[in-house]
């Protein structure tokens, strides 16, 4: 396999520990997020 080939595979980005923590945190709020929304549209139906 070409070097060229192997960094495109492997980003060094992906191991960078600041791109983690703000992936992670990404996540997070995302999907704080979904559930926030889930939940409002459950109260909504059930008043209906």
């Amino acid at each position: 396999m070409s070097p060229m080939r192997a960094a495109w595979l492997r980003p060094r980005w992906l191991f960078s520990r600041r791109a983690a923590k703000a992936l992670l945190w990404t996540v997070v709020l995302a999907a704080v997020a979904v559930c926030a929304d889930f939940g409002d549209g459950d109260q909504s139906f059930r008043r209906t």
